[in-house]
């Protein structure tokens, strides 16, 4: 896409006793469905996150492109999909996995130079819930039930988007517009600056 939006935020509604060796094979298993089953060109989620907080990019292209998802029907292009690797239905989020899916949505925020305060006025291209054309005033992080007829996030990690993600947003978005660093060497010359 040439713009990003705003992120959506998903669980992949697996299972929750997983251990981090096994995650690797669950996100390929469910790439293949995506694939095969769906005839999607890739992992349908920008990125997923994994229960001790392991951020794994999802779709190819996500993490230098505004690659288009496959994870919020109507809303993909200008948003980016982070998903949580299991069910948060039928259990909680885990700590490490709310910091990381915050910290993924505020980096991509960032990078885009998005004020993660503000909402965005978004044409719906057509979901379960709101039609083509329709135009929604929304927050810059929004669960996929925010804009399709689904229970996805799940109740644990939707309570969280306002609980914690929200308003975590600004001083992560600030963090990763920051500068780190220290500024060894500052010269001018002519027609140039150096600064290392």
């Amino acid at each position: 896409a040439s713009t990003l939006k705003m992120s959506v935020v998903h669980h992949t509604a697996t299972g929750n006793d997983y251990t981090a060796a096994q995650v690797p094979g669950i996100l390929r298993s469910m790439q293949a469905f995506h694939m095969d089953s769906n005839g999607w060109s890739d992992l349908g989620y920008n990125f997923v996150v994994d229960k001790f907080g392991g951020v794994w990019e999802g779709r190819d292209g996500s993490l230098d492109r505004y690659a288009i998802g496959a994870h919020a029907e109507g809303f993909n292009t200008g948003s980016v999909g982070v998903a949580a690797l299991g069910n948060t239905t039928t259990g909680g989020a885990s700590n490490a996995q709310v910091d990381a899916i915050a910290d993924t949505i505020a980096w991509r925020l960032a990078g885009a130079g998005i004020d993660p305060t503000t909402n965005v006025s978004f044409t719906s291209g057509g979901s379960s819930t709101i039609p083509a054309g329709t135009v929604v005033d929304l927050p810059r992080v929004i669960g996929h039930r925010d804009i399709g007829s689904t229970d996805c996030p799940g109740a644990a990690l939707y309570s969280a988007i306002s609980a914690r993600i929200r308003p975590a947003m600004p001083a992560l978005v600030a963090a990763k517009l920051s500068p780190l660093g220290i500024i060894d060497v500052a010269a001018g010359g002519p027609g140039s600056v150096l600064v290392s």
